[in-house]
């Protein structure tokens, strides 16, 4: 599954809100807006870049877990540091820069010029430049170096689950059923249909259908809506029965002329 996700993010072809309008051909289409800014399209890159503080914050958090990895696998501190500092800098700054403006070692700018042209939303896809493995100084507690292979593979992996904690978040922000972008969309439409209702008062009702316009609803922000969908169903289906009682208490047109001619 994790590499399906890897895949899907890479290629822009997840579930974002852009590519949802895009898929849907017919009727009213969604809105591609972000649902946490509301500003941009909700594109793969911006489900990494998205301004909103919750989601900064969530950056800041996976990279600070990515550092810790890398720290206690014996990783070099200057390294870190680079590292760090390029995924929080979301794209603004380059690892060049930022060599330059801490006095990294020399030998940090070949890969900090290539991982450039990558590109920072690819690195955190886990594409990493092949000048990399060169930088490495990897040592376990006796001293020895470590695997090389292995060390990129943790690098890659936690990247990847930075990206991956992003999406998380955002999916919390979309589906979580009190709080979520569609929890609220539902009880927005919810509540304009409760009150469509409450307007249309005892037009269309039976005496003893009446009794439902005396029912005491629920905020909708303090509730799942449960109880309230359940009663706009409940009047809705008691005007349709007035409306069919009604129908059927008016004769078809001609039926008294032609019962009087027999």
């Amino acid at each position: 599954m994790f590499q399906i996700f890897a895949c899907k993010q890479v290629f822009d072809i997840s579930a974002t809100f852009d590519n949802l309008r895009k898929r849907c051909r017919d009727g009213e289409k969604p809105s591609a807006k972000c649902p946490s800014c509301g500003m941009c399209k909700e594109k793969g890159a911006h489900i990494l870049l998205c301004p909103e503080e919750g989601r900064v914050e969530a950056l800041i958090n996976l990279s600070e877990r990515l550092a810790n990895a890398l720290v206690d696998c014996g990783t070099e501190r200057d390294l870190v540091f680079l590292i760090l500092q390029y995924i929080r800098g979301r794209g603004e700054c380059t690892l060049v820069d930022i060599c330059r403006e801490h006095t990294l070692p020399e030998d940090y700018y070949k890969f900090a010029s290539s991982q450039d042209k990558i590109g920072w939303r690819r690195f955190l896809e886990g594409m990493v430049s092949k000048e990399l493995p060169e930088l490495i100084f990897v040592r376990d507690v006796e001293g020895e170096i470590e695997d090389i292979g292995k060390w990129m593979e943790l690098l890659i992996t936690n990247l990847l689950e930075v990206t991956h904690g992003m999406w998380i978040y955002r999916n919390v922000v979309v589906h979580d059923e009190l709080e979520g972008f569609y929890a609220v969309q539902g009880r927005e439409k919810l509540q304009r249909a409760v009150e469509e209702q409450q307007e249309l008062g005892e037009t269309n009702l039976r005496e003893e259908d009446k009794w439902l316009l005396e029912v005491n609803l629920s905020d909708l922000d303090e509730s799942s809506g449960v109880r309230e969908a359940y009663w706009v169903l409940a009047v809705e289906m008691a005007r349709k029965r007035f409306e069919i009682g009604r129908r059927n208490r008016v004769p078809a047109a001609g039926t008294e002329d032609s019962e009087g001619e027999g």
